[in-house]
């Protein structure tokens, strides 16, 4: 994770109130700061997802049943007179 301390924060906000300006520095911020929100949110439900599908326990069977194979759905096999 990034870490700033309070001076760099504070010359970071100093340099955006002057090019920003102080009337458009909220949305600016707003519209920063619900970036961030949806950044988090994309990185939580990846790790979640990835966490998900690749645990698999000790015997070697998958916990999760939703990505465990279907025994009805057989893999699509080419008839042996067609060519690849």
């Amino acid at each position: 994770m990034i870490d700033f301390a309070w001076s760099e924060f504070l010359f970071i906000a100093f340099i955006a109130l002057i090019f920003i300006g102080p009337k458009e520095l909220p949305t600016v911020l707003r519209y920063i700061g619900r970036m961030v929100g949806k950044a988090r949110a994309f990185t939580k439900e990846f790790s979640s997802q990835l966490d998900l599908e690749t645990h698999i326990n000790p015997e070697g069977d998958d916990q999760n049943p939703k990505t465990s194979a279907d025994p009805k759905i057989v893999p699509f096999q080419p008839s042996k007179d067609q060519k690849p």
